[in-house]
C-alpha cells in the first residue's frame, strides 16, 4: 500500500503546485482536473486495501471506477486545451456519455452485471478480486484507450513543424501519457495471471511530475509551437522559418503571397522560391550573415531581414526570415 500513499502525496503536491505556481490558463486548469481525478483513484485504492469490511471495499472499488472512467476524458480535455482548441458543450456531453453509462452500471446494477462478472475478497492481499464483463472489455476500455490515443496523436501533430528546441518538450509530454497507458494495457491483458494490483495510477503520478515539470521548465504555455498560429498567421509581414539545411519548415500566408506562389512551400527548399532575385539574395544573406537588406524584384522592393535562432548553448538550429513589400 505504501506505493499508493506516496502516489497520493505526489498528486496532492502537484495539485498545489499547479494551482499556485503555474500560470492560469485552460491547459493548467485541465491539467489540475486530471491530477485531481487521478488522485481520487489513488485515494480510493488505499481505501480498498485498508478497509476491513467487504462492503466498504466494494464501495471503494466503485469510487475508483468513477475516477477511472473520467480520467481519459480529462486527458483528452488537456490535449485540446494545450493546442488551444476548446471542446464545445455538446461535444463534452458526448464525451461523457460512455463514462455516464459505465457509472450507472457500476453503481446501480447488482453483481454480476455487464461490467463486473464477479467480486471476491482475497484475504491474502486484502483486496477485491474482480472479473470483468463485456462492457468493460468492449466499451469502457476501448473508449478510454481511444481517447488517450487521440490525445497522443493530437499532441504529436501540433509539433509537425517543430524546431529542435521543442523536441525534448514533445518527448516529455507524449511520454508522460504513453508510460501509464502501457502499464494499463499490461494490467488488462495479463490480468488473470498476475496479482491484480493496478499500478497505473501510481505510474501516472510520475507522469504528472513530468507534465508539471515540463510546463514549468519549458514554459509550454508560452513557447509551444501550437501558439505560432496566433503569432504569425495574421500579420502582414511575410515570415519564413528555415532549418540548417535551408529547408522551409514554416511559412505564413503573407510570405506565400509575397513569393507569388499558391503552392505550400513547407518542406521545400529556398531554391524552390519562384522569385529569382529574392531567392538569391536570401541565400547570400544567409551565407554572409547580413541581418538586413533591400531587394528589388521588377517593380517591387522588399525589406529582407534574417534572425538566427540559437539554443542557450549558442548552437544555431535555424533562421527566421521576415519579408516586407
Amino acid at each position: 500500500m505504501q506505493i499508493y500513499i506516496v502516489s497520493a502525496v505526489m498528486y496532492a503536491a502537484l495539485i498545489y503546485f499547479i494551482t499556485f505556481h503555474l500560470p492560469a490558463s485552460p491547459a493548467s486548469r485541465s491539467l489540475r482536473l486530471m491530477m485531481i481525478t487521478a488522485c481520487f483513484w489513488t485515494v480510493f485504492t488505499i481505501m480498498e486495501i485498508s478497509a476491513a469490511d467487504e462492503t466498504v471495499k466494494m464501495l471503494a472499488v466503485r469510487l475508483q471506477f468513477t475516477a477511472i472512467s473520467l480520467l481519459p476524458v480529462t486527458i483528452f480535455l488537456f490535449g485540446r486545451s494545450y493546442i488551444r482548441r476548446q471542446v464545445p458543450k455538446k461535444a463534452l456531453a458526448l464525451l461523457l456519455a460512455v463514462p455516464a453509462f459505465t457509472n450507472i452500471i457500476v453503481w446501480f446494477f447488482s453483481i454480476p452485471n455487464i461490467f463486473f462478472q464477479t467480486s471476491v475478497l482475497e484475504a491474502g492481499r486484502n483486496t477485491q478480486s474482480l472479473s470483468f464483463g463485456p462492457w468493460f472489455f468492449f466499451i469502457h476500455t476501448p473508449y478510454s484507450y481511444f481517447l488517450i490515443i487521440i490525445t497522443i496523436v493530437m499532441l504529436i501533430s501540433s509539433f509537425s513543424h517543430m524546431q529542435r528546441i521543442y523536441r525534448m518538450q514533445m518527448f516529455l509530454l507524449v511520454g508522460a501519457f504513453i508510460l501509464p497507458f502501457l502499464i494499463n494495457i499490461y494490467y488488462v491483458i495479463i490480468l488473470p495471471r498476475i496479482p491484480q494490483y493496478n499500478f497505473t495510477t501510481a505510474v501516472f503520478s510520475i507522469s504528472g511530475v513530468l507534465l508539471v515539470w515540463s510546463l514549468y521548465k519549458y514554459e509550454f504555455m508560452n513557447l509551444r509551437p501550437a501558439a505560432r498560429h496566433f503569432i504569425i498567421e495574421f500579420i502582414q509581414d511575410g515570415v519564413i522559418v528555415i532549418d540548417g539545411n535551408r529547408r522551409i519548415v514554416d511559412i505564413n500566408p503573407s510570405a506565400q503571397t509575397l513569393c507569388e506562389t499558391a503552392e505550400n512551400l513547407t518542406g521545400r527548399y529556398l531554391k524552390d522560391i519562384p522569385l529569382t532575385k529574392l531567392r538569391r539574395e536570401l541565400e547570400s544573406r544567409l551565407k554572409d550573415r547580413h541581418p538586413m537588406t533591400i531587394v528589388e524584384e521588377g517593380k517591387r522592393v522588399f525589406d529582407l531581414r534574417t534572425y538566427p535562432m540559437q539554443h542557450p548553448s549558442g548552437e544555431e538550429f535555424g533562421t527566421i526570415i521576415t519579408i516586407r513589400d
